[in-house]
C-alpha cells in the first residue's frame, strides 16, 4: 500500500492498512486500530456493486468490527485462512486479519452509503467513542445484532445457543422451535427451557 495515499494521510490517520486491493474503492480493504494488549478495531469497506453485481443498493458498506485476541479461537482462524500456527512467522496484523476474516468479532456498527469518506469517517468516530465510553462499550457489547436475538459479544464467541435458549424460553415466536429442530433438539427438550432461562448466557462476560 502507498503509504503516502491521501486517505492514510488524512481520513484513516491513526489507521493502519491491513489488508485489501489498492484500489479498495472498487475492490475493498480494510484498516486496523490497537486498542488495548489483545483487542483491535477493525474497519471494513465492501463496494457492494462490485461485490454482489446488484447496482441498484448503494455503492458501499463499512462495518466496525472489535476482535479480541484473547477469546478468539486463532488456529482456526489461520487455518481457515491457509496460514499454519508457526509462531516464528506470525505477526499481529497477519493474526487480526485472519481472526475478522473468520468472522470472530463483534459487531460495532454497520453503514451503507455512495460516499465512502463519510461512511469511514463515521466508522472512526463510533470506534473512538466505544474506546473512550465504557457505558456506551458495554452496551454496544450487549445488544442484539442479529435477527436470532445474539448480542455483539455472544457472537464474538461463535454462541449463537444463548439467543436460541431465550428464545425457547420466551416461547412467543415459533422461530425459535424451528431453529431448536434444526439443532436437533426434540420437542421434549424444548419444552423443558421454561422462563427462568430468559436471560440465559453461556459466558459470564456476556451477561448484562
Amino acid at each position: 500500500m502507498n503509504k503516502d495515499h491521501y486517505l492514510e494521510r488524512s481520513l484513516m490517520s491513526g489507521w493502519e492498512f491491513l489488508t485489501g486491493d489498492i484500489d479498495y474503492t472498487c475492490y475493498g480493504g480494510k484498516w486496523y486500530k490497537q486498542i488495548d494488549d489483545v483487542v483491535y478495531h477493525v474497519i471494513e469497506l465492501i463496494n457492494w456493486h462490485d461485490a454482489t453485481g446488484d447496482t441498484d443498493q448503494p455503492t458501499y458498506n463499512v462495518e466496525l468490527q472489535e476482535i479480541d485476541l484473547s477469546i478468539a479461537d486463532i488456529e482456526s482462524a489461520l487455518n481457515c485462512c491457509g496460514w499454519i500456527n508457526d509462531e516464528t512467522e506470525l505477526n499481529h496484523a497477519l493474526v487480526v486479519d485472519s481472526v475478522s476474516s473468520y468472522g470472530q468479532y463483534a459487531p460495532m456498527g454497520n453503514w451503507n452509503g455512495n460516499n465512502y469518506r463519510k461512511l469511514l469517517r463515521q466508522a472512526k468516530n463510533e470506534s473512538r467513542f466505544i474506546e473512550s465510553d465504557h457505558e456506551y462499550h458495554s452496551y454496544m457489547l450487549d445488544r442484539p445484532v442479529n435477527q436470532l436475538g445474539s448480542t455483539a459479544c455472544e457472537y464474538a464467541r461463535g454462541d449463537f445457543t444463548s439467543a436460541l435458549i431465550r428464545g425457547l424460553a420466551d416461547n412467543t415466536d415459533p422461530m425459535y422451535r424451528i431453529m431448536g429442530k434444526i439443532q436437533g433438539l426434540s420437542n421434549d427438550d424444548m419444552d423443558q427451557i421454561d422462563e427462568s432461562l430468559s436471560d440465559f448466557t453461556l459466558y459470564e462476560d456476556c451477561k448484562k
